[in-house]
This record gives C-alpha cells, sequence and structure tokens, in this order.
C-alpha cells in the first residue's frame, strides 16, 4: 500500500474519511443491487418452471 502513497494526491484525514464513507455506500448500494437481480432471477426460475408443468 506504502507504494501506491506517491502516486496519490494528499488527502486530509476529512477528505479520506469522507472517500471511506462513499466507498462503503457505493458496496452497499451495488450488494443490494445484487441481491434484487438474485431475488428477481429466483422469481423468474420459479415462473417459468410452473410455466412448463402447464
Amino acid at each position: 500500500m506504502r507504494d501506491l502513497d506517491w502516486k496519490c494526491p494528499v488527502l486530509s484525514r476529512r477528505e479520506l474519511h469522507a472517500l471511506s464513507e462513499q466507498l462503503a455506500f457505493e458496496g452497499e448500494v451495488q450488494q443490494k443491487l445484487r441481491r434484487k437481480q438474485e431475488k428477481e432471477a429466483r422469481v423468474r426460475r420459479a415462473l417459468e418452471r410452473r410455466h412448463h408443468k402447464k
């Protein structure tokens, strides 16, 4: 991680905190989106199975 320091602009502690909060928020959003897509996929498969039984 230390070798990246020279490439990164110097951030204040507050900016660093804001950045980490932003990344955490984006991670949560992506997780929710993934869960939603998985749920939709399960529902779609269930509907297809029901449709094939008819």
